[in-house]
Parts: C-alpha cells; structure tokens; sequence
C-alpha cells in the first residue's frame, strides 16, 4: 500500500510541476500597448461555468525568468492565520496596500520592489479595484516568464479592450522594477515554493491511494469486516494523526512562510479525505496480518437476504447477531453463498451460516469464510474456538 501511495506521490509531484509550468504558457490575443506586446484571452471557467453566469478573462505580459509569486485579495482567514503567528507575508508599510492584498511569495526581491515603489502598489491597488467592469480579480501571478492578471468576469462581457488599457501599463511597470532587480542568488529565491508543491502532492497522493484502496477493498470479498463501528472509529483516529502530522511538517517545514495556511487548508480539505481512505485501509490490512489469536467458529441464523438488481462479487446478508443477546447484522458474503441461501417465507425454516471468524490484533472482527447450511441441516447455536 505505501508502494503505491509513493508513487502516486511522485507522478503527483511531477503533475503539478507540469501544471505550474503550463499556467503560465497560456496562449490567447496578442496586442500592442504602450510599445510592447501583451497577451488578452478570455476563456470559460469550468468551476464557475456550471452555473452558466461566468467565465474568466487572463491577460498577460512577458517578465523576466526567475520570479515566482502570487498577489491574490486578502481575506479574514488569510488575517486569522497570520494573527494566530503561522503565517508571515512581507510587511510593505503600506496600511491600504497590506489590508487588501496578500502576497504569496518569499523572493526578497519581490518585497523590495513592493517597498519601495509606490507607483507599483497604487497600480497594483487599481488592478484590485476594477469592480465597475463587473470584474472580480482572482490573482495576479508571475513564474515562468511571464506575469498575468486573472479575473472572473460575467459571461456577456465585452470591455476587454477598455480593461487591457487599465491593466497592461501596470504590469509592465511592475515588469520593469523587476527586471532592475535582475537575478540574485539562491539565498534571495524563493526557498518555499517546491516544498509547497512536495506537501500538496503528498495531500493529492493520500487522496488518489484512499480511492485506490478503497476500490480494491470493494473487490476482495473476503475477509470483510464485521465490527463495522469499531472500524469505523479507529479509522478516524488513524486519519486524524495522519492529518496532524501532515499539517506539523507543513509548519516545521514551511515554518512562517506567506504559504503555510494554505497548503495546511489544501492538506486538511483534500488531505483529510485521503487520510481516512487510506487510514480505512491501513486499519484493516494491520488488523488480520497482525492477527495471531485463535480464530472463531460461528453459526447464526439468516434473517434476510438482500435482493440484487446486477451482478456482483459480493452481497449483503442480515442475520443474528451472535455478539450480543439480541440484534441482528449485516455481512458482507461472495456472490455464490448468497445464491445459495433461499428467500424467506413466512412459517418456514431459515437457512444457516457458519462463519469462521478472525478476532483481529486491533480488536475489530473480520469474515475468513461463509458457509451456507440448509435449514434442515442446521445445527444448534453455539461458539467455539480453535
């Protein structure tokens, strides 16, 4: 199972260098303004265009190799986490400028091209304040040799030329205080942006191996669980460390970084899910290899069979619980033995099942083997061990 969450996590990781690199490679119209070149596309948004009212509108200009950064609205979870101290963008000493935009970044030439050009944050001030177009900036990013706006705009939109003139002078004045930084060394790059993509790829990883195990759990029959609730419950606890620990090496390694809320957002959102897939899994994989205890041997009386619609490996059988003095239970059993057993009738005898029972080294019981026993067969109830 870790194999595979491994390698999930590696093409993961790869994905998502691919996928940073290909956002900044988009393609659309390209203008002439203010004597240089820029790129204007407006393209649907697959997330907003479901219902029917949006789409997005990029535009883009070409800036030096190196920078990587992202200017996005800052919002009251973005304060919460910097006010509780696990977060730390650059402090501009602008009070408007750093109450409305967060910066994404740790390039140290970013934050001296932002402290000291104060033409560059009422630009950029501007670009956050183009409401009356009916736009909604989403982020303002830069990485791959390029620096774009991204904007969510209302489908029937037809200003992208009154906007443009707004837009590209900023960034091509923010293009030329970053090309006078020019290159720097390692210790002024951003050290945080890779060790982002490790921890986001690792959350996504979890998410694609729970999925992945929990399908193959679906097509092996046996063994199944059979103390539902009690794997249910230390599944989650299984989860939650995984989640725990996945946000303290966020924080340890990403420490106060302008980043850490939010991949520790991505990891508790999509990594949470992951967590319990994968915890569910690992549960039940530890509880029978570890199991050593002597197995026992039940046999209880059907109650009812569930009826199928389509053909499957394995269905679901309810019968006596022989765990407490009263109750009934749901068993998961293959195709053949479920066939086998006949429906109901009123005033007839029930078939039987004997069931060979793991006790489990975490406690949690699990089905080895079915086998079905006709009614005029069956034999008293009883428990024994071996």
């Amino acid at each position: 199972m870790w194999f595979l969450f491994g390698l999930v996590t590696l093409i993961g990781t790869v994905l998502l260098a691919i996928r940073d690199r290909r956002a900044s490679q988009w393609s659309g119209e390209t203008a002439r303004m203010a004597g240089e070149s820029a790129s204007l596309r407006t393209g649907e948004s697959y997330l907003f265009n479901l219902i029917g009212k949006t789409q997005r509108l990029l535009m883009g200009v070409s800036c030096p190799e190196g920078f990587h950064l992202k200017l996005k609205p800052e919002t009251g979870v973005d304060r919460l986490f910097k006010k509780l101290g696990f977060s730390e963008e650059f402090r501009i000493g602008d009070a408007e400028f750093d109450a409305q935009v967060y910066i994404v970044a740790e390039d140290r030439r970013v934050g001296r091209v932002l402290h000291r050009s104060a033409d560059v944050r009422r630009g950029l001030l501007k670009l956050f304040r183009l409401s009356r177009f009916g736009l909604r900036l989403r982020a303002l990013e830069c990485h791959g040799g390029r620096l774009w706006v991204d904007y969510t705009v209302a489908k029937d939109f037809e200003e992208t030329g009154l906007v443009a003139n707004e837009v590209v002078p900023v960034l091509l004045e923010m293009v030329r205080e970053l090309e006078a930084e020019g290159s720097a060394p390692a210790a002024e790059r951003d050290p945080f942006v890779w060790k982002a993509s490790v921890l986001v790829a690792i959350s996504t990883g979890l998410l694609v191996n729970g999925f992945i195990q929990g399908s193959r759990m679906s097509l092996v029959v046996m063994p199944s669980i059979v103390d539902q609730d009690a794997w249910f419950f230390a599944s989650i606890v299984w989860a939650l460390l995984m989640v725990g620990g996945l946000i303290v090496a966020a924080l340890v390694w990403l420490q106060r970084s302008a980043r850490t809320h939010l991949v520790i957002l991505d990891m508790a959102l999509v990594g949470a899910l992951g967590c319990f897939g994968t915890a569910r899994a690992l549960v039940a994989d530890v509880n029978r290899a570890l199991d050593f205890k002597p197995q026992e041997f039940v046999e209880t009386e059907v109650v009812m069979r569930n009826g199928h619609v389509r053909k499957s490996l394995a269905y679901v059988v309810t019968v006596e619980d022989w765990r407490r003095e009263s109750g009934q239970l749901r068993l998961r059993v293959p195709a053949h033995v479920h066939d086998s057993l006949r429906p109901f009738a009123l005033g007839a005898s029930r078939d039987r099942l004997r069931l060979r029972v793991g006790r489990g080294a975490l406690g949690i019981r699990y089905l080895e083997e079915a086998v079905p026993i006709p009614a005029a067969t069956g034999a008293a109830d009883g428990v024994s061990s071996e």
